[in-house]
């Protein structure tokens, strides 16, 4: 299902081969396809705490190499026991290695992704834990 949707999009392109074989290697740890709620309302997700700490998802979104975002990507779905957006994820982690790798950012900065990551995962972060925070 989603090589049919990504075979026509901006992401068939041959300067993106190398982020799609990271691509391919993050969803193979994803056993459950979560649809509905993105990948970062998903680490954010938990009663009293976030699944994912944010000292965890800032490093993710600190990240500079490819390599770094593999490793961080696949322990965040491991922690998340597997459970994960696949188009999300996907279409994230494409995003990061244009913007990042290829250099090729958004001229509007909310549609930059780590500030996209951002917003999503404090949004979904629990209300006890909001509420500690003011």
């Amino acid at each position: 299902q989603l090589f049919y949707k990504m075979k026509n999009s901006q992401w068939a392109r041959e300067d993106n081969i190398i982020g799609l074989s990271a691509v391919a290697g993050v969803l193979s740890y994803i056993v459950v396809n979560s649809e509905g709620q993105s990948f970062a309302a998903l680490c954010a997700e938990g009663t009293e705490k976030p699944v994912v700490s944010e000292l965890r998802f800032a490093s993710l979104q600190k990240s500079r190499t490819l390599e770094e975002l593999y490793i961080r990507m696949r322990r965040i779905i491991q922690q998340l026991k597997g459970n994960a957006n696949v188009l999300s994820v996907a279409d994230d982690l494409l995003h990061w290695y244009q913007e990042i790798i290829l250099g090729k950012e958004e001229t509007d900065t909310r549609n930059h992704i780590l500030v996209h990551w951002g917003m999503e995962y404090f949004q979904h972060e629990p209300e006890q834990k909001k509420s500690n925070k003011a």
